[in-house]
């Protein structure tokens, strides 16, 4: 028998899984593309550096797109606030599945801000999606070359998390036999 939750909420809203996945996509293929695009830029080819232009050229605004649909969410979270987590967990795992929802907003916020401080130059501009031009941040160059670092450390980062959220996820749904992933996964029968 699965391990229900008490509460009157036991799903999300329809705005926030729609929200959840939307982002989750945005953010697998942006990582993909981060990815490709620096094993592109490796190879030190005229070639390599145009397919890394082409990436580049969808990634940087996804993720202008990803911080959007961020802020939305967020603002949803702070109106909606976690549901509760089974009793059944340990407090280890409650520290861990609440740290890595507060971790995935802060990479969140912090993945796109830094792309976008270090990549939107003035002799660099960005369209978002050839609809209205993405202003500068301004830094120097210098600074640029930190934010850059930094985005990239912060994408590693972002891989590591996502992989742990998923390995929560099937440990909930397999193991615990609890109600969690049917909570953002709306064609999921509760796990009986």
């Amino acid at each position: 028998m699965a391990k229900g939750i008490d509460d009157a909420r036991s799903r999300y809203s329809s705005i926030a899984i729609a929200l959840h996945w939307a982002i989750a996509l945005l953010v697998l293929g942006n990582l993909a593309g981060g990815v490709m695009m620096d094993g592109l830029i490796e190879q030190n080819t005229p070639e390599s550096f145009a397919e890394a232009a082409k990436i580049g050229g969808i990634h940087k605004p996804m993720g202008i797109l990803i911080l959007a649909l961020t802020l939305w969410r967020l603002a949803l979270r702070l109106r909606e606030d976690f549901l509760p987590l089974p009793a059944h967990m340990a407090s280890w795992e409650i520290v861990l599945a609440r740290g890595t929802h507060i971790a995935f907003y802060v990479l969140l916020l912090a993945l796109p801000l830094t792309g976008w401080a270090f990549a939107v130059t003035v002799e660099r501009p960005l369209e978002f999606f050839g609809l209205f031009p993405i202003p500068t941040m301004g830094f120097s160059e210098s600074a640029r070359d930190i934010l850059h670092e930094a985005h990239e450390l912060l994408g590693v980062t972002a891989i590591a998390i996502v992989v742990l959220h998923i390995v929560g996820a099937l440990k909930h749904y397999f193991l615990d036999k609890d109600d969690v992933v049917a909570r953002m996964l709306p064609f999921l029968r509760q796990n009986k």
